[in-house]
């Protein structure tokens, strides 16, 4: 089977991924777009 992305681009999200902060949330899981979105009006 064919990968859906090379192995660079992998690495460099994977990397990407290590660097963003995560709190867990009520379930012990991590939100998995905190740190990358952000509030246009509070910056939250």
């Amino acid at each position: 089977m064919k990968p859906i992305i090379d192995q660079q681009t992998f690495d460099l999200v994977q990397k990407i991924r290590g660097n963003v902060r995560r709190y867990p949330d009520g379930w012990g899981e991590a939100a998995p777009l905190t740190g990358l979105l952000y509030c246009a009006d509070c910056g939250g």
